[in-house]
């Protein structure tokens, strides 16, 4: 089940905060500022290649979860740098 966090006065979501939270939806707007996909085109031609599922409504917005994005990219769903540094 996706969760809804609300982003009132709050920056875009980071690659990591996806990580954190792979449910949370995220918005076109976020997914613009986050330079993920420059244009609603780019998401919409994704959907059609398969690369992200279709989106979740949310009265007018379209949103994703955390998780599809991240696989959309091919980032890792772990957080960089939470292992410890060999030596």
């Amino acid at each position: 089940m996706p969760r809804i966090i609300c982003a009132a006065g709050i920056t875009a979501p980071t690659l990591d905060d996806l990580r954190k939270y792979p449910g949370r939806l995220v918005l076109t707007h976020e997914l613009r500022a986050m330079g993920i996909a420059p244009s609603y085109d780019t998401l919409s031609n994704a959907v059609k290649d398969g690369r992200l599922p279709k989106p979740y409504k949310l009265g007018q917005r379209l949103a994703w979860e955390g998780r599809d994005v991240l696989k959309m990219i091919g980032a890792s769903p772990e957080i960089p740098g939470d292992e410890p540094l060999k030596t």
